[in-house]
């Protein structure tokens, strides 16, 4: 069965307000390439890890997911399950800011954003 909406929330499950969307997209011949940026900050007075769940429309691909938090940017490569596991809880520790994401059995997908400060949106 597919997740039918998206969610976000902390790791601890608080939830979220979703501050804006955009949508945009190309359509060329029968592909349509579509981009949605949301916009969420971090309510709380310490820093969070979020979690970010959503399905994607039958027969849609996954082309990239970019994280934009004040002037820096996240992006990622595929690697292997336990190594980019590893990496984002690596990176954690270390205080730095990560994300990671993984398709779910049911073909929906999480990503998690780790060490989000007070107040970044």
């Amino acid at each position: 069965m597919q997740q039918q909406s998206a969610r976000l929330e902390t790791r601890a499950g608080e939830a979220l307000t979703l501050q804006g969307v955009r949508f945009t997209g190309t359509l060329r011949g029968t592909l349509f390439e579509a981009e949605l940026e949301q916009r969420f900050a971090n309510p709380f007075e310490r820093h969070v890890e979020l979690v970010y769940s959503f399905p994607l429309p039958w027969a849609a691909v996954l082309l990239g997911v970019e994280v934009r938090i004040g002037e820096r940017c996240l992006s990622g490569a595929v690697i292997e399950k336990k190594q980019a596991e590893q990496g984002y809880e690596d990176a954690l520790a270390e205080g730095n800011t990560a994300i990671l994401l993984e398709q779910n059995f049911d073909g929906s997908y999480t990503l998690n954003l780790g060490n989000l400060a007070p107040g970044e949106t």
